[in-house]
């Protein structure tokens, strides 16, 4: 058996690393065989909160590149300029002039390119990083400054996950998703067996969270809810519950906002090791039997 669970919330702030991290704590606490990915590439944090570890392989990936042109062909007619949506090309001094930095590398110039100028070259796209903790695998991306291809680096970080399934054990993988709506999170939710939206009680978390389930719609995935630091707002818990409950998700349960928490990020280990009888610890090990319910009702284990 092989569960995967992508952890995601359509803004950041709301939790979703301290769950990601509990996750992956109890699950390797009932004797599964857990590995975490850290899809977050462009601010990866999973591996402090689960207290680092033991680096065990890193591998620089170059799988970007940019256009580079041939000033000995090019005849300066800026046809390159004009068809580049990213505004990655400039008239210097009457030819055109490309900024690495905001180059997608498209192709777009090159094919318009009258005199076949325009050329490509490879450079970073960032590093994989494999660590090893008391608790699992965790496996990290950590996308290179300035470029653009954080969706591949999420896949070829999952890619990855596949050499510490075991055939003879249950293996849980917990994905904690960037932020947001964008490339690394479709590139964590495809082919997922259940996905957790961690919601906070504000306004702009519910709205943004709203997106984020049309995102999984797309995709067929089952979706559960934490409500995390419910105690700041209450009165707006009604209203995130009335969402849940108009769009048949799973409420799995509510997390209280609590200074244990921050305190076990900054001390770099898993809240429920740091606290384990914090209102937060308690709320979180109710969640995850809740979880396991959800999933054996939902027949998506056994």
């Amino acid at each position: 058996m092989v569960l995967q669970i992508v952890v995601a919330s359509g803004k950041g702030g709301t939790g979703k690393t301290t769950i990601s991290s509990s996750l992956i704590f109890l699950f390797n606490s009932n004797k599964f065989n857990v590995i975490g990915v850290d899809a977050d590439v462009e601010a990866p944090d999973l591996i402090i909160a689960m207290g680092h570890g033991i680096l065990r392989a890193k591998e620089a990936l170059s799988e970007s590149r940019i256009a580079v042109i041939d000033y000995e062909k090019c005849t300066y007619c800026m046809q390159c300029l004009e068809v580049c949506q990213f505004k990655a090309i400039k008239n210097r001094d009457g030819r055109p002039l490309i900024i690495r930095e905001l180059c997608e590398g498209c192709g777009t110039c090159g094919i318009i390119c009258p005199v076949r100028a325009i050329n490509y070259e490879k450079i970073k796209t960032g590093d994989i990083l494999e660590f090893e903790t008391k608790y699992g695998i965790i496996i990290s991306g950590r996308l290179e400054l300035g470029r653009r291809n954080s969706g591949l680096l999420v896949d070829l970080l999952r890619e990855r996950v596949k050499k510490y399934i075991k055939s003879d054990e249950k293996s849980v993988v917990i994905i904690d998703a960037a932020p947001g709506i964008g490339c690394p999170v479709i590139s964590s939710l495809i082919g997922v067996d259940y996905t957790i939206i961690v919601i906070e009680p504000t306004r702009s978390s519910l709205n943004s969270a709203n997106r984020l389930l049309e995102l999984t719609r797309h995709f067929r995935i089952p979706v559960g809810i934490i409500i995390n630091k419910y105690n700041i707002n209450e009165e707006f818990i009604i209203e995130i519950e009335k969402w849940a409950e108009n769009n048949a998700l799973d409420i799995l349960g509510y997390v209280p906002y609590d200074k244990s928490i921050p305190e076990a990020y900054s001390n770099m280990a898993p809240l429920i090791e740091y606290r384990p009888r914090s209102k937060a610890s308690e709320a979180l090990k109710e969640i995850y039997f809740h979880l396991l319910s959800v999933l054996r009702e939902r027949n998506i284990i056994e």
